[in-house]
């Protein structure tokens, strides 16, 4: 039994590593299949945010519908058009979300200088940082799907040697 789970930690770590360099030479698979996985959850949970809604009291049922049915609107667009619109539409998001939290860590890293100049300053410093990652990504979208990529083969590769060292740990018992 102990070679059983020494033999397939092996193999796991094995397929691991060859997916990861699946994903590092065809970075686009990656993408489709991220875009369809997220485009199929959203409409899961769209799906499952109408239904509790319909099964909660009346007295619990404020606005939830709006945003269900909203969330099955855009669900089913990206499961229509997920290939061409997911790769697209999230980095964007993405951008936007970057691009306003950092304005916003600009105004509090100016208000913890008066308290704390060091913290204030590194506050200021990785704000700006955000900043401009967010315009990059804003008007390169594709180079942020594809960079997301990259970073889930690399966690691939990562989990496939770990696996390999952890049955090879075993071996050596």
């Amino acid at each position: 039994m102990k070679f059983l789970g020494k033999l397939l930690s092996v193999l796991a770590g094995i397929v691991y590593v060859i997916f990861a360099f699946y994903l590092f030479f065809n970075p686009l698979a990656n993408l489709v299949a991220m875009s369809w996985l997220f485009a199929f959850s959203l409409f899961v949970g769209a799906l499952a945010s109408f239904f509790s809604y319909l099964s909660a009291p009346a007295s619990e049922r404020r606005g939830h519908l709006f945003f269900s049915i909203l969330n099955v609107i855009f669900a089913g667009i990206f499961l229509a058009y997920g290939y061409w619109t997911l790769p697209l539409v999230l980095p964007t998001v993405f951008a936007v979300t970057l691009l306003i939290s950092s304005i916003s860590g600009l105004f509090r890293a100016n208000r913890i200088k008066v308290l704390l100049p060091r913290l204030g300053s590194s506050m200021t410093w990785l704000s700006v940082l955000g900043l401009v990652l967010g315009v990059i990504l804003l008007f390169n979208p594709m180079t942020g799907s594809l960079f997301v990529s990259y970073l889930v083969a690399l966690g691939f590769i990562y989990d496939g040697i770990v696996y390999l060292m952890n049955a090879l740990a075993k071996f050596g018992e």
